[in-house]
This record gives structure tokens, sequence and C-alpha cells, in this order.
């Protein structure tokens, strides 16, 4: 794409290419028309977004739409993918209602999470939004990390929940 040449898309024209893509990989998936176009729509729009936000301000945006739309790794789809199981684990844990302490593994998440105010200080202050969109990744990453590693709520034994539904997810 490029504007000199003529060769130029529209957002609404990428849009449909995104969302093309997406509802191809939903096929084997169960949802009715409805949910699979809003799905398929706002996943669209998070990849787009996220792909254009990830990337340092003045610099050429490559968009890869595979890239884009996957769920694992630097991808809107994956923050999103971690925020749905990061509120699973809240909703559970509002139910059950048993608190316990985080244990020490957590230690790398913890200093993550801890950052929060200081990324979103720095972002804001040097105008780099791609900074908040690595910070969101590794934070997804290491919460998915500690999420396969760690029994966060389990049907045997209730004690093991680690958070509390009160204590909210971060908006990202």
């Amino acid at each position: 794409m490029g504007s000199r040449k003529g060769n130029v898309i529209t957002g609404e024209a990428l849009l449909n290419d995104v969302r093309d893509a997406i509802l191809e990989k939903m096929t084997d998936r169960d949802f009715g028309n409805d949910d699979r176009e809003k799905v398929a729509t706002d996943v669209g729009v998070s990849a787009i977004k996220y792909s254009i936000l990830r990337s340092a301000s003045g610099s050429d945006i490559i968009y890869n739409v595979e890239e884009s739309i996957s769920t694992e790794g630097d991808s809107g789809p994956y923050l999103q993918y971690s925020y749905v199981r990061a509120e699973a684990v809240l909703t559970k844990a509002g139910k059950i209602g048993t608190i316990k302490e985080l244990p020490q593994k957590v230690e790398t998440l913890e200093k993550l999470l801890v950052r929060f105010p200081e990324i979103i200080e720095d972002t804001s202050r040097d105008y780099q939004v791609q900074r908040l969109t690595h910070y969101a990744s590794e934070l997804s990453h290491t919460f998915h990390n500690f999420y396969e590693k760690e029994r966060i709520i389990g049907e045997k034994d209730k004690d093991l929940i680690v958070v509390t539904a009160d204590m909210g997810a971060p908006s990202l």
C-alpha cells in the first residue's frame, strides 16, 4: 500500500478482509450467526488497532493479517483472550468465595502489575503508545504462564483461589 502510487486501501476494506479471515478460522466454533459476526468484527477491530498502536510514531507499519489475528503472541486478539481468561478466574473466585495468599512463585507477575502506573505515566508523557502495548503483551504472556503452571481454582481444593472477585480486572 502506498498513497504516492495510488495503492490505497480503505479502513472499511481492511476491516472486511480481517473479519473474513477471522470468520474463516471460526468455522468449527459453535456460535450463532449474529454472535459469529459480532465476534469477528470485535476481534478484527482489536487486531487492526493493536497492530497500529504497537508501532512507534512515524515508523512504517507492516500489517500481516495472520499475525494480527493470532490468539498467541503479540496481537490484539491475544490480549482479548487474556482478559477473558482473567475474567473467568475472577468470576469463579466470586462464586466460590475462598481466598488464599498468593504463593511466592508469582513474583514476576506481581512485579509487572506494580509497574502499571509507571507505564501509563511514561506512555502519556512521551506519547509512545507502543510502550503500553508491549507492557500489555508482556503482562498477558506472564499471566498465561502463571495460569498454565499454577492451580488457581480447583474443584477438589477450594482453598486454591488466589484472587478475589472484588479486585477487578485491569482495563487494557
